[in-house]
């Protein structure tokens, strides 16, 4: 299994690379590291497992079953900030939980699924806000690219296709393989709009020798 594999090669890179007199301090060897990294590959694929099935969940929901979901009492404002019942949420551990086990259904709403039960999300404009973007230069077999710096505390490669403009002005983008929107705040947007450029009355942003057309979408 490919898995394997690369745990078998973590252990050989461990054989080569690690001083003797550190391992052994530790008390490490092959058997425990294999454990370890097993258990980590497990905890990986279980969780990619379970938003697979919370998120194809989401998709089958009917609309009689959405109509029966209870409220999580919480709010996300337009700039990404957490509420529960009026009050803030400042641990970005439960946060960064949450966002984990997000969905998004065909209508457009958002859920959480926590221990068997769901619940929506009452949301502002999206969940998804980009804080901060740094465009990254070329490396060796690889373009350059724009780096998203999301309200989950991840960042993410800009899907430039995604690219479009609602009401306001404001930029928007897909994230998260395209599954959710994400809202540009006012610094992110200032930080990419000065590589966006214009050629009759359209507007492009540029990324490696190709001009990415952003989509207009103002449904006032």
């Amino acid at each position: 299994m490919k898995w394997l594999k690369l745990v078998k090669d973590h252990i050989l890179w461990i054989d080569q690379n690690s001083p003797g007199p550190l391992i052994k301090r530790k008390r490490l060897n092959k058997s425990s590291l294999l454990v370890n990294l097993f258990q980590i590959v497990q905890k990986t694929r279980l969780r990619l497992m379970i938003k697979k099935r919370i998120r194809l969940r989401f998709d089958y929901m009917n609309k009689n079953e959405m109509e029966r979901l209870s409220p999580c009492l919480i709010h996300i404002d337009k700039e990404g900030r957490w509420f529960h019942k009026g009050s803030e949420m400042i641990h970005r551990d439960f946060i960064r939980l949450f966002y984990e086990n997000m969905g998004l259904t065909p209508e457009g709403t958002y859920v959480i699924n926590w221990n068997g039960t769901t619940c929506y999300v009452e949301v502002e404009d999206t969940a998804h806000v980009v804080r901060r973007v740094v465009r990254r230069p070329e490396k060796e077999g690889g373009g350059e690219c724009y780096m998203l710096y999301l309200s989950d505390d991840l960042k993410e490669e800009l899907a430039p296709e995604t690219l479009s403009v609602g009401k306001e002005n404001v930029l928007y983008c897909r994230v998260k393989d395209a599954v959710f929107p994400a809202r540009f705040t006012r610094a992110a947007y200032y930080q990419i709009a000065g590589f966006i450029t214009e050629k009759q009355g359209l507007f492009y942003l540029p990324l490696n020798d190709r001009l990415y057309p952003i989509a207009i979408h103002d449904d006032s």
